[in-house]
Formats: structure tokens, sequence, C-alpha cells
């Protein structure tokens, strides 16, 4: 369950108590460790004040959604878990997708996420990779009940800084995986029937 909980921080585009993280070394404010390690500082300050008050996750909805645009770049991550025919879609059609694929990602995790929030868990960040403007890094996150997860972070380095574009979670690709979800989708239904099932799977969870 873990794993689930941090591929939903990640994709919302993502000092709770109980929640430590081992001091990142030699890490300038800039460097994608860094980045993750801010990301992840940020995300669980605003779900400890849900466990403080009492509230659901899904009242901190815009929070966490804003704290994720500053570290995800759903621009990269949309057309890589749709494919090739990304490119033939409307700016209308991408941006609706971009909206959607952000709210169905909400949906998928949230409820998981309020069982697991205020569980105590480690953070363990080891060197990051960098090969120009891409970047990787390893993680490791500790919970005395669901053990230990690898996490690879995946970077890539805009004209603003570095922001995330896939999460890895003990191998498997959150790219990959909605890509193949979406891909199967596609090849049954036009890009416009694919976002008319995923408005109404929205607006499901919403009631």
């Amino acid at each position: 369950m873990i794993r689930r909980i941090l591929v939903f921080v990640t994709v919302l585009a993502l000092g709770i108590t109980g929640f430590a993280v081992e001091p990142v070394k030699s890490a300038e404010p800039d460097t994608p460790t860094k980045i993750i390690s801010s990301m992840v500082d940020e995300v669980f300050a605003v779900l400890n004040k849900g466990c403080a008050q009492g509230r659901s996750v899904r009242s901190y909805r815009e929070e966490l959604y804003q704290v994720a645009l500053k570290y995800v770049d759903l621009d990269e991550v949309a057309p890589r878990v749709v494919g090739p025919v990304w490119r033939d879609q409307t700016k209308e059609a991408q941006e609706e997708f971009k909206k959607l694929f952000r709210e169905v990602v909400f949906s998928s995790y949230a409820d998981r996420l309020e069982r697991y929030a205020c569980a105590q868990k480690k953070v363990i960040y080891e060197n990051d990779e960098i090969q120009g403007s891409i970047a990787r890094v390893r993680s490791r996150v500790q919970s005395p009940d669901q053990g230990e997860a690898q996490i690879e972070y995946r970077l890539k380095k805009k004209p603003t800084g570095w922001k995330i574009y896939d999460v890895v979670v003990e191998g498997v690709s959150m790219v990959q995986n909605y890509r193949s979800q979406f891909a199967d989708i596609l090849r049954r239904q036009s890009f416009a029937q694919m976002l008319d099932m995923l408005r109404n799977k929205v607006e499901t969870g919403k009631n």
C-alpha cells in the first residue's frame, strides 16, 4: 500500500507526525535530490494538517494540486502516458486530458492515502544520477507496518528547473503502467471517446 501512496503523491503534480527524512548530503537547493526532498516535505506538511484536524485528504485537494504543479511536469507526463496519438489531438483536447488525468489519479488513491497518511515513515535518499538533462533520484521508504519500498524518481531539466516526469516503484514505471492502460482503451475507442469515459469516471468519483 505504501507503494501506491507514493505514486499518488508524485502524480498529483506532489513534517508529517512520525515522518522522518535522512539528511541529503551535499545537496544544493536545485539538485534533483533536493527537489524531491522538498516535494515530499511539502506534501506531508499538507497531510499533517488533516491528521491534526481530523479532516479528509479530499478536503486538501487544491493544496496538494498546487504542490504537485510546482514539481510535476504534466506537459511531459501527458504525452508519455497517451503515446503517439497525443500529437494528433487539439490543444483543447490535450488540456482537458491533463485535467481529467489528474482527477482520475487523485480519486484512485485518495481513499487509500486517507488510511495511511498519518502512518510513520522514513525516507532515505541515495545519490542522484544525472545524464545531461535527465536525472534519477533513488530512495528507500521505510514503514514499520509496510516494510521498505524502493522508489526512483525521474526528472527532466526545464528552463524553470528540474521537474518530475515519472516515478518507478519497485521496478514498475507509473508512466508505462498508465500508458499500457490507455493504449488498451485507444485500440477500441477514439481519443474523444476516451475523454468521455474519463469525464464520466471523474464525475462518478465526485458523487
